[in-house]
């Protein structure tokens, strides 16, 4: 699992557009659903790093991860990500959450609320074991150690970073982002160390943890509400058609969504109706009733209480921006 392996797998596989650069590659992909891009670097046989920025819900199972038994460490910077977890239950990254798991390479990925950004750091068990990097050696570094002290029987860990790996994934970042490929390598050997060094995994908080159906009932009701933003379904009527309890409705969306339905469901609008005043000439009346207020002036009121300027300001300034970028 290296970069040249990646590069030539990539090239067969469906929809991914490759970057070459000296030191690492960019997969990225751009379909009817969303969009991300991998910016990968090869640490070595057996250990790839993946910046990973995706806008998107769903990611395919991509040629990073195809054909090898794989650690998989993953930190979230922003968004949220799906972890099934080994019971079959599933449990939800977010900002500043870190989850080891040993990646299965049939699953795609999920990301709840259509944004993740992340580093992910693959590391092939079997490779590692047969023939481990010359730095491992030299620091006594076992992948086994680590797969036995955080996922014991093919268990996932979850948990709240410490401060350390915040530190060193904003370093990691900034690493990837200038292309200092030696800095990589330094900060993904120290990010390891540090996991291997503390005497005993932290205890993770208490996580609430869904199961398969009860994620299927939130990301369809997620679906339904945002397929036509004209149409407006309360919790209490969505709750009835699935014979669960609006309490019940109202806690799987947040436990998936992290946000709460009626949140979700100003954002999403306000969302959309700020696309549209930048890429439209509508009146602003008819872009408030496609996304679900007949009431022009509430419309306004909640776009200023969420952008802080009113729609009619909005639309100028995009136009102004737009100006000023053709003249130069």
């Amino acid at each position: 699992m290296n970069i040249e392996a990646i590069l030539k797998a990539g090239l067969n596989y469906p929809g991914f557009e490759i970057k070459k650069n000296p030191n690492s590659i960019y997969l990225s992909l751009k379909s009817h659903t969303g969009s991300g891009e991998l910016h990968l670097f090869s640490i070595g046989d057996g250990i790839l790093l993946s910046h990973v920025q995706i806008e998107a819900s769903q990611w395919p199972n991509s040629p990073v991860s195809e054909n090898h038994r794989l650690l998989l460490l993953n930190y979230c910077i922003k968004g949220r990500c799906e972890v099934e977890l080994d019971n079959g239950s599933f449990t939800f990254v977010s900002g500043g959450e870190l989850s080891l798991d040993t990646h299965s390479a049939e699953k795609s990925f999920s990301y709840p609320g259509g944004y993740y950004e992340g580093m992910e750091l693959f590391l092939d068990i079997e490779e590692l074991e047969k023939k481990p990097p010359t730095l491992f050696q030299k620091v006594l570094f076992r992948i086994s150690d680590l797969q036995d002290k955080y996922c014991p029987g093919g268990r996932s860990y979850v948990t709240q970073a410490e401060e350390q790996v915040h530190r060193i994934m904003r370093q990691l970042k900034e690493a990837c982002q200038s292309e200092n490929y030696p800095m990589v390598i330094i900060k993904v050997l120290e990010w390891l160390l540090l996991l291997l060094e503390l005497p005993t995994p932290i205890t993770p908080a208490a996580r609430t943890c869904y199961t398969a159906t009860q994620v299927r009932i939130a990301k369809t009701a997620e679906a339904m509400i945002t397929e036509n933003l004209a149409v407006h379904y309360s919790a209490k009527e969505l709750a009835e058609r699935f014979h669960i309890s609006e309490t019940s409705l109202k806690n799987y969306f947040r436990g998936v969504f992290g946000q709460s339905y009626s949140a979700y469901q100003r954002e999403i609008r306000m969302k959309t109706a700020a696309r549209l005043l930048e890429e439209t000439s509508d009146r602003i009346a008819l872009i408030a009733g496609t996304v679900g207020y007949e009431n022009q002036s509430k419309f306004a009121s909640v776009f200023k209480r969420q952008y802080g300027i009113s729609p009619a300001e909005y639309r100028q300034n995009k136009l102004l921006d737009k100006a000023e970028k053709e003249r130069g």
